[in-house]
């Protein structure tokens, strides 16, 4: 046996074997003596079948089970041999039989990044805070009434609101020019007969548009000037100056519930004052986490400021994938066109890229300091994880199944509530100060 190792980068190695006849002629001698004893020949009690007739009968299949056990033995031996600490098997390359019975082959495997762990305790992090005011309370019933408001058709005479859902036409023009000309495969934004939006929110593209509807007539024609800036979302359009002709269709007004024993009794709850007690608890709950969320996110910004370390290849390229995929889910659910985020998949895998790179040596940083610190996926931690995710990601029935069914997605929920647990423990661990933030 040789083996020999060529080293791809600092985290990416292959070892190339070259395993000598004799070495094949054993372990397929192992390997037979194990079918003489299970095979079966007809004539012949079972394990007791002349060797050479379990030879020929189960040649094939002798020699797949060489060959495989081949590659964990001396996988195993090669690791222990160089003492390659590996992260990852990424693949088997270069399989060859030689003449005189021998094998080469190549293994790829991706290694263990090599870097000290920083100190991790007493990290400093800004004080808690999770005060909820009497403010935030009555904007939360606002909330509520506004989850729970109807519509009804708007008058002639009456002026469209923040709130209200209105449909309008559009047609824009840049120098004079109509955009659909200009810009002839952007039709949802140079050019609509029926658009609709929610006045004051962020249903629409157009921001401007959106906003100047408000104080309008059903009827009212008017221009409003638009500068897309240079982050906008298609790149076609980022910087120009254009001009948007508006026509208002018609509109539907918000009613909002009042705080009257019809609109408690819609909600089941039997007082104002409880409602404004559940209200508070569910916004205590709130801050909670959010705070918890915030100083977390500074702890593991310390982290790796502190320690630099480069991200094996194949953890890289699969957090980059799965961060492109999510954000292109993200945009279709946003009513984003196909074809508009095509046009956009470049910058959006350069995006993910950038993103994975961060989240990758996280993962890492965190998972190293769960190992010394002992924290282990439980069955409890894991439950609680996974209840969080059903809970949080808005999972259906089908997905919330399929998590506990299928070992690769279970074993997230497992990485996940180990990352949870480690943040939580460095948070105890941290030290509040109120000037942690601005350092």
């Amino acid at each position: 046996m040789n083996i020999e190792i060529d080293q791809i980068s600092q985290t990416r190695s292959k070892i190339i074997f070259n395993i000598t006849a004799e070495e094949v002629r054993t372990e397929t001698e192992k390997v037979t003596a194990n079918y003489v004893k299970s095979g079966s020949i007809p004539g012949f009690r079972k394990g007791k079948a002349p060797r050479q007739a379990i030879g020929r009968k189960y040649a094939s299949d002798i020699e797949q089970d060489t060959i495989h056990k081949i590659f964990a033995k001396y996988y195993d031996m090669a690791i222990k041999e160089k003492e390659l600490d590996v992260y990852e098997f990424i693949g088997l390359s270069d399989f060859e039989k030689l003449e005189d019975g021998g094998l080469d082959f190549t293994m790829t495997v991706d290694l263990e990044p090599k870097f000290e762990l920083p100190q991790y305790e007493g990290i400093p992090v800004d004080d808690a805070d999770t005060l909820v005011t009497d403010a935030d309370i009555d904007n939360n019933l606002e909330e509520i009434r506004q989850t729970l408001a109807e519509f009804e058709e708007l008058k002639p005479d009456t002026e469209v609101g923040t709130g209200d859902m209105v449909s309008f036409s559009f047609t824009g023009y840049q120098d004079g020019k109509p955009m659909s000309e200009v810009f002839p495969d952007l039709t949802s934004l140079t050019e609509r007969e029926n658009a609709v939006t929610i006045v004051g929110g962020k249903t629409f593209q157009i921001q401007e548009i959106s906003d100047a509807l408000i104080g309008k007539k059903i009827g009212d024609e008017f221009t409003v000037p638009v500068e897309f800036t240079d982050d906008f979302p298609e790149e076609a359009l980022r910087g120009i100056s254009v001009e948007y002709k508006v026509t208002v269709i018609r509109g539907r007004h918000r009613v909002l519930p009042e705080l009257n024993d019809d609109f408690l009794k819609t909600i089941g709850v039997e007082s104002l004052d409880k409602l404004k007690t559940n209200v508070r608890k569910y916004l205590e709950a709130r801050a909670k986490e959010a705070d918890n969320r915030r100083r977390t996110e500074q702890i593991t910004d310390f982290l790796l400021k502190s320690v630099s370390f480069e991200v094996p290849q194949a953890e890289l390229e699969r957090s980059a994938q799965n961060i492109l995929q999510n954000a292109i889910q993200r945009l279709m659910q946003q009513g984003v066109a196909k074809e508009d985020i095509e046009k956009q998949r470049e910058e959006i895998t350069a995006t993910s890229k950038e993103q994975a790179v961060a989240f990758s040596r996280e993962k890492i940083l965190l998972g190293k300091i769960a190992e010394e610190l002992g924290i282990k996926a439980s069955d409890e931690l894991t439950t609680q994880y996974y209840e969080y995710a059903v809970s949080n990601w808005n999972l259906s029935e089908n997905e919330a199944k399929a998590i506990k069914t299928e070992p690769d997605r279970w074993r997230l929920m497992e990485q996940g509530a180990i990352r949870l647990e480690t943040l939580r423990i460095l948070l105890e661990k941290a030290k509040p100060t109120s000037t942690a933030g601005n350092e």
